[in-house]
């Protein structure tokens, strides 16, 4: 099974601020998925996870959401790391006081200090 748009959004934002190649993360292979009323947390693969896609310090130096569905809600992430390893291990999404959008799709990346109609504005 493989990594859902949002999942594969999340997993690219990442490689993009920590310099890796987003490409790496088209590799990833899904374990499980479990879904509840605000989010997701599904794990990967061990073996589909390539060496370069790996924690090795702080990458956000300030929270991002992503702004998913029609109605264009919160959502925030976390990325798992293998503790061992320090490769990728599992990806949480997860919404702010409201329900998970039927809609999954991501619409754009904001500062959590920023407001949607702010970015819609730039």
């Amino acid at each position: 099974m493989k990594l859902t748009p949002l999942e594969m959004f999340f997993v690219r934002e990442f490689c993009r601020v920590a310099g890796i190649s987003p490409d790496k993360a088209n590799s990833l292979e899904v374990k499980d998925r479990g879904r509840n009323a605000v989010g997701f947390m599904t794990t990967v693969i061990p073996a589909s996870v390539p060496p370069e896609l790996r924690f090795e310090n702080r990458v956000f130096s300030s929270l991002r959401t992503a702004c998913v569905g029609p109605d264009r809600l919160e959502c925030g992430m976390v990325l798992f790391f293998d503790q061992t390893t320090a490769r990728l291990d599992a990806i949480e999404g997860f919404v702010y006081r409201e329900e998970w959008p039927s809609i999954e799709e991501p619409v754009f990346w904001s500062e959590a200090d920023r407001t949607i109609g702010l970015e819609q504005e730039n």
